[in-house]
């Protein structure tokens, strides 16, 4: 794994665990909505730059840890590589947590869905069991997660910022 991001992961981690102790936990298992908060200025940054990929604070489905993973100007190559583009890609992220070696594995052809949220409702559906990257956390690995590159075009996506702010919800 590049250095730089492992340590940007670890920096997130850190953030995450003082936002998780900070937010209030109503939702059932398995959902979350991250807010972004001033989108409209996240939407402008570089694609090099560190801040165009947020991460939410982590959230649990049958106690296996999880974040949802945000990318800003994405697109996909005739290749299926992640490249520059006018999209934002959307992933569910699991993440390596001290139980999974005794956790049972829920996540055979799961289903679940991502969604903005606002006035107009946009949601796309997955099922976890068709995807090789949706595997057991591994703490020397990035788990790349399942999810859309193209999830959203950047001009569509105006049509769900409310207040300058985007709200994503991830139900599993």
């Amino acid at each position: 794994m590049n250095e730089n991001l492992r340590i940007l992961l670890l920096l997130k981690d850190l953030d995450n665990r003082v936002s998780f102790l900070e937010e209030p936990n109503g939702l059932p298992d398995g959902q979350k909505i991250f807010v972004i908060q001033d989108i409209v200025k996240r939407m402008n940054i570089n694609s090099n730059d560190y801040r165009s990929t947020l991460f939410s604070a982590p959230f649990f489905y049958k106690n296996y840890k999880m974040t949802i993973r945000i990318s800003f100007n994405m697109d996909i190559d005739d290749n299926n590589e992640m490249i520059h583009g006018d999209y934002i890609g959307i992933f569910v992220v699991l993440m390596p947590h001290i139980y999974d070696a005794v956790l049972k594995w829920p996540f055979s052809n799961k289903k679940g869905s991502i969604s903005l949220m606002g006035e107009k409702k946009f949601k796309k559906k997955f099922e976890t069991g068709i995807c090789d990257h949706f595997q057991r956390p591994n703490k020397d690995l990035l788990n790349h997660g399942f999810g859309f590159g193209r999830f959203i075009n950047k001009t569509d996506l105006l049509n769900y910022i409310v207040e300058d702010s985007l709200f994503i919800k991830c139900k599993i």
